[in-house]
């Protein structure tokens, strides 16, 4: 625990840990989180705001409940007897119910009605992250589907505004501990934070690996803030042994580039990879590998400014530079939007992708080319381009020719460094890839991520996750 800061200054200080969404590991999570305060001697209190989550609702509900009935060690229960058994201070959620009839009546009228949202700037991040979530991407249109899914978030938001409100008028905390920070319920609670200047930490999963989601973080500010994980991304490598780290660092890498692991939530796309089966002209193609671009915090302030800050506008201006100098475009579209997202955000993304399609010189691998190998396309491709995703991270481990658009963990501003942040910019990137026959790159920002990937967060200590079963411990 000793690379994870997760402790207030006092032990006499008043923690409010606030879990936010419906699922198992959030409630995990909260839990850990919880245990550990309390284990320490801080007064921690406990809510449970899960219900209020947009995904927690309709046929969910349903199944939520049926699972209640037939499922006897059904996990919720569990880890609330845990707590009760623990003595924590269990918070029931209240409100005036006017004010929520009213939440729900305005908040329809709000999102109904008129051209524009008729939202707040602090509600329009949640709420843009929300629908981005269930579209597929950032750039959608406000048709009648969106407009429900952003009712869905405004409603949340406000409930828990009025929750929370109400706690604050009652009770002092010194500290407010929630998880994630960019889904509508932990939006507003660290939105309530900030206009109260109640400090808080956000908790999350930590590195995927062997024992997957039996790990945990937390962040001073939010998991989406480049910069606090710059600094736990140094703090952890400066804390091991040359050696180890070095070691850790090769291992995931040459794992990563031979298919044997993958990052997130898209471990089954790696699986069945295929050769590619169409020509191109090889030494004039780029090749954009595309991000996964709804995941955002919900506070401003955490957001990186270097480089690009949407992807849309990154390869519009990419293809443009493309055209100018006489190069075929491919866009390999991410294949998390197959495995994760259904039939709705595959077609919401392939319509934006499809749009530079028109252009014969543009190819998108999009629906039914979600297997072809991204390390075949990099090694056949003139020039590689990548926004967030970690390929571009790998790319520069295999010496491969690659340009980055926006801010990454393992950005580096030394020499050859090979990030592009406007038109100019990028242009120049591709004339020195064309004319150049070898490049190299600084790795050590890539090593310290790669060693960072494999080991961040601590072992959780409460409870355990394996093959699908949850326990207490």
């Amino acid at each position: 625990m000793s690379r994870e800061e997760f402790k207030p200054n006092s032990t006499s200080s008043n923690i409010l840990v606030v879990n936010s969404k419906g699922n198992l590991h959030s409630f995990r999570f909260s839990l850990e989180t919880v245990l550990l305060l309390n284990e320490k001697k801080y007064n921690v209190s406990f809510i449970d705001l899960g219900h209020y989550d947009p995904e927690f609702s309709g046929i969910r509900i349903i199944k939520t409940l049926l699972r209640n009935i037939f499922e006897t060690n059904n996990y919720r229960k569990a880890i609330l007897k845990k707590l009760y058994v623990e003595k924590i201070t269990i918070i029931k959620p209240r409100f005036n119910y006017i004010h929520l009839c009213e939440t729900y009546l305005f908040s329809f009228v709000r999102i109904f009605f008129g051209k524009e949202l008729k939202i707040s700037k602090k509600e329009l991040i949640p709420i843009n992250s929300w629908v981005a979530t269930r579209v597929g991407h950032t750039k959608y249109e406000w048709s009648t589907k969106n407009r429900y899914t952003a009712y869905q978030a405004l409603v949340a938001i406000k409930k828990t505004e009025l929750v929370l409100n109400n706690l604050l008028k009652k009770y002092k905390y010194d500290y407010i501990y929630t998880f994630n920070g960019r889904f509508p319920v932990d939006s507003s609670v660290l939105l309530i934070c900030e206009s109260n200047r109640i400090p808080y930490y956000v908790y999350d999963g930590g590195a995927l690996s062997n024992d997957n989601y039996n790990r945990i973080q937390y962040f001073r500010t939010s998991p989406h803030n480049l910069s606090e994980i710059k600094e736990k991304v140094n703090k952890y490598w400066d804390s091991e042994s040359e050696y180890t780290r070095e070691t850790v660092a090769l291992n995931t890498l040459q794992d990563l580039v031979r298919g044997k692991r993958t990052l997130g939530s898209s471990s089954n796309w790696i699986k069945n990879h295929n050769s590619l089966n169409f020509q191109a002209n090889w030494s004039k193609t780029v090749v954009y590998f595309s991000s996964s671009d709804w995941e955002q915090g919900a506070i401003s302030k955490w957001k990186s400014k270097l480089g690009f800050l949407n992807q849309f506008e990154a390869v519009e201006q990419l293809y443009n530079a493309c055209t100018e100098l006489g190069l075929d475009l491919m866009i390999k579209t991410h294949p998390i939007l197959k495995n994760y997202r259904g039939k709705r955000s595959e077609s919401a993304e392939m319509q934006v992708w499809n749009k530079f399609a028109e252009d014969k010189k543009v190819t998108v691998l999009g629906i039914g080319d979600y297997s072809i190998s991204p390390y075949e396309l990099m090694n056949k491709a003139k020039v590689n381009v990548c926004f967030k995703t970690s390929l571009s991270a790998q790319a520069m481990y295999l010496r491969k020719k690659v340009i980055i658009l926006t801010d990454t963990l393992w950005r580096s501003d030394s020499l050859n460094a090979n990030y592009a942040d406007n038109y100019d910019q990028i242009l120049n990137q591709l004339n020195y890839f064309l004319e150049t026959k070898a490049v190299e790159y600084n790795l050590l920002p890539v090593y310290k991520w790669a060693y960072y990937q494999s080991t961040h967060g601590a072992r959780m200590k409460f409870s355990d996750f394996h093959s699908g079963k949850f326990k207490i411990l």
